[in-house]
């Protein structure tokens, strides 16, 4: 009688379907996430590295309290109100910690009140009320454009999404782009283009954003959406010059112009875009190089969108949606000033297109988790070598590197998809 076998170990997670490993992975995130604060909270006083935008704000909000509109562009009464944040007043590395306020004057309103309270406090209420907003947008979005609720790991990819945990640890205030770029795409969607252009107008918190989609409105003939937009330009210059007068707004064009010429705390090393890559190369070649570069990978970029740009791709919704997402994704690509956290404006897009389409889901599968593995690996290399100068370097290029590649790859998607004479119109399984 032959005695039967003993069934063999099975190994940890062994047979787990794909998407149980991404709620895995989901998992793993939001542990690594938890640990970058934690680790933030033990070691730097607030505002060195975790909330060092929001206390940009939050000094801004307390100086236009104080001193009036205009003073929030006096760099040497910024200085006044934001040194006192950092561990020493004497440490030679202060001044180049100022962060100006390079923004129109009605954005500091909100911040006004958030000044009311301590740093701490407000910090935490307004991070919490980033999160939530977040998530109610996301579900109200899909659910309005779809008439079905947001698949939970559809919500949980796009919380836990790099730029998302940037901006929530930094401080910044870019979801509320986030969800003026979702509003805008819902009203173009609806054929409501007055109203989608409206919603574009919320983009010039950062201006830069507009490079593309304006262009490619012009191009379309979206007339009505332009006139939307240039009501809200036209409110946005008139409430400047009332809030800060002449002489703000000439201080105001001074910060802008000095943040283009790598000042004013800009840090085009870790930018997601070709002037990146060109900030790079000048360290190992002349800035002949760093020019062609940039000139270059901008005209075959702005190339890759006109294809996509030059027409209407209504009524269908999928091509229309991924031709927006590609124009964004090269926006950010060609933009002089655009870091990773900004990527957030991406995330309606993907959140329509991942329901709709295999292809789609995959790639915002790999632009979500992309930079977390690359950033895991650069925390490791980091460890490891004890941060010298060489590896310091290297990951100060892996980082707007990798938001460079997502880009252009998202960009490259997009042509793809929009040039495609037959796309399958499938909902997915999340």
């Amino acid at each position: 009688m032959q005695t039967p076998k003993k069934p063999g170990r099975r190994l940890p997670f062994h047979n787990m379907p794909s998407g149980a490993w991404i709620n895995l992975a989901l998992v793993a995130v939001a542990i690594f996430y938890s640990l970058q604060v934690a680790v933030d909270l033990k070691r730097n006083k607030l505002c060195l590295n975790l909330a060092v935008d929001y206390c940009a704000y939050w000094s801004a909000g307390q100086l236009a309290s104080a001193h009036g509109y205009a003073g929030m562009y006096d760099q040497s009464l910024m200085a006044r109100y934001q040194a006192p944040l950092y561990p020493s007043q004497d440490d030679p590395s202060t001044p180049a910690r100022i962060i100006p306020f390079p923004y129109f004057p009605v954005y500091v309103l909100p911040f006004q009140l958030f000044a009311l309270l301590d740093l701490h406090s407000s910090f935490l209420i307004y991070t919490l009320l980033n999160l939530l907003g977040l998530i109610l947008y996301l579900r109200f979005f899909f659910k309005n454009l779809t008439g079905q609720p947001l698949p939970v790991r559809l919500l949980l990819m796009s919380v836990l999404s790099m730029p998302v945990f940037l901006n929530l640890f930094w401080g910044q205030a870019n979801i509320f782009l986030g969800i003026c770029v979702g509003e805008f795409l819902r009203a173009h969607l609806n054929h409501k283009s007055y109203r989608s252009g409206l919603w574009l107008g919320g983009l010039l918190f950062k201006p830069l954003l507009l490079i593309l989609i304006i262009p490619a409105l012009l191009i379309q003939r979206s007339y009505r959406a332009l006139i939307g937009f240039l009501v809200i330009l036209a409110g946005m210059l008139l409430s400047t010059y009332l809030m800060i007068g002449t002489t703000g707004i000439q201080n105001l064009f001074d910060i802008l112009f000095a943040s283009a010429q790598g000042g004013s705390a800009s840090n085009p090393a870790i930018m997601m875009n070709w002037r990146m890559l060109g900030f790079h190369l000048t360290t190992i070649s002349s800035a002949t190089l760093d020019w062609v570069v940039i000139i270059i990978g901008t005209l075959i970029t702005a190339g890759a969108t006109w294809l996509i740009a030059r027409r209407s791709f209504m009524p269908d919704r999928f091509k229309t949606t991924a031709a927006l997402l590609g124009i964004f994704a090269a926006t950010g690509a060609i933009s002089w000033h655009a870091h990773f956290p900004q990527s957030l404006v991406l995330l309606p897009f993907f959140v329509f297109l991942s329901f709709q389409n295999r292809p789609a889901w995959h790639l915002f599968q790999f632009w979500t988790f992309t930079p977390i593995l690359l950033t895991l690996f650069a925390y490791i290399l980091a460890i490891a070598t004890d941060l010298s100068p060489g590896v310091k370097s290297a990951i100060n290029l892996q980082i707007g590197f990798t938001g460079l590649i997502l880009n252009l790859v998202v960009l490259s998607w997009a042509v793809y998809t929009c040039t495609q004479a037959k796309l399958a119109d499938k909902h997915q399984t999340i």
